[in-house]
């Protein structure tokens, strides 16, 4: 079982919504036993169709991007023992 974190802060309403909210949906379906830790800046809406327990969804504070690129996303990794990110 691997630990896996996804970075949907980027969200906008935009293209890359579209495509995060789809990698979430997608990944959910394989019905793995791997755990998901799904990152999301504070404020932001996104409201996924996956209630599995081994899916986790984590707001973090807004940070500015080269905030969280050079110290949020490593600090996270590390806290949860991230096998990928």
């Amino acid at each position: 079982m691997a630990r896996i974190g996804i970075d949907a802060t980027s969200i906008s309403g935009k293209g890359v919504e579209r495509f995060q909210r789809n990698l979430v949906e997608s990944l959910a379906r394989l019905n793995s036993n791997h755990e998901y830790y799904v990152f999301l800046k504070e404020g932001r809406r996104f409201i996924p169709l996956v209630t599995e327990p081994n899916w986790h969804f984590i707001t973090i504070s807004k940070w500015k991007s080269f905030l969280w690129e050079q110290i949020g996303i490593p600090y996270w990794i590390q806290r949860l023992r991230l096998d990928l990110f």
